[in-house]
């Protein structure tokens, strides 16, 4: 799995200082490659990413623009599900 960051998401693409097109990049190595957008889905985002690096034993690649890195979470920090004890 790659994580990498990105410039703000307002200056991607139009060839911004030290803009680089990461999913052209990955794409000869990556078989899943997505941005992390404001709106995006993170969770389906993140799952899909975990998925294709697990179960099809590839290469996962999720670019995180400067803006995204930096937004507040509206979620508690830590597991978002409680576990389920097993019982041997």
């Amino acid at each position: 799995m790659a994580l990498t960051g990105q410039v703000q998401t307002q200056v991607m693409g139009p060839g911004a200082f030290q803009d680089i097109d990461l999913r052209s990049a990955f794409q000869a190595v990556a078989r899943f490659s997505q941005p992390v957008l404001g709106s995006s889905n993170h969770a389906v985002l993140a799952a899909l990413a975990c998925k294709n690096a697990i179960v099809e034993q590839d290469v996962a690649h999720l670019m995180f623009p400067d803006d995204v890195q930096t937004k507040p979470s509206d979620q508690p920090a830590g597991r978002t599900t409680t576990p389920t004890p097993r019982v041997f």
